[in-house]
């Protein structure tokens, strides 16, 4: 099963702190941060189970 939560769509996220770097043909990122105003049917599904992320999306602003 795969959930997606979308800030698009409501959801909140606080970071607390967030670090991206891009080097060679690797990218590396930390993210600390909670998730708020998530739907009741997403935090339903993912209750009690082990989660893992499966995709990472970025939006680039060009300055």
């Amino acid at each position: 099963m795969e959930v997606t939560v979308r800030l698009d769509d409501g959801a909140r996220l606080e970071l607390k702190d967030v670090g991206v770097a891009a080097e060679d043909d690797k990218i590396a990122f930390s993210i600390d941060g909670v998730l708020l105003n998530v739907d009741d049917e997403t935090l339903e599904a993912l209750t009690g189970n082990t989660v893992r992320p499966v995709a990472i999306s970025f939006e680039v602003d060009e300055e």
